[in-house]
């Protein structure tokens, strides 16, 4: 544990994270400049060809109201996914803190 406390506080650790964010930064500097594709225009230089759409003339209802089955199994779903993630999460943030406890209480001796 003491080494990963160690590397942490090289340069050569700070240089690697410059390193990442200026990669970061280029990369959101080169999605930024994508034009959005019109119909036959050009993309960055490409010729793109006309998006093609069938248009459905039939009336259809846009929403129908869920019944009380399907509500009750959509809450309990939701709850059993809460109930999981959040002990999931409980469990990360206790073994990291213990982690950094021992870590601090190594060094302190």
């Amino acid at each position: 544990m003491t080494t990963l406390i160690v590397a942490l506080s090289n340069s050569e650790a700070t240089m690697r994270g410059l390193f990442v964010a200026l990669l970061s930064l280029g990369a959101v500097f080169l999605i930024s400049r994508r034009t959005p594709n019109k119909s036959g225009g050009h993309e960055n230089g490409r010729q793109t060809q006309p998006l093609l759409v069938r248009v459905n003339q039939r009336s259809q209802p846009l929403y129908t109201p869920a019944t009380p089955v399907r509500k009750s199994l959509s809450s309990g779903a939701l709850l059993a996914i809460v109930t999981v993630g959040g002990t999931v999460c409980a469990l990360v943030v206790a073994y990291v803190v213990s982690v950094l406890v021992e870590s601090v209480t190594s060094l302190l001796r």
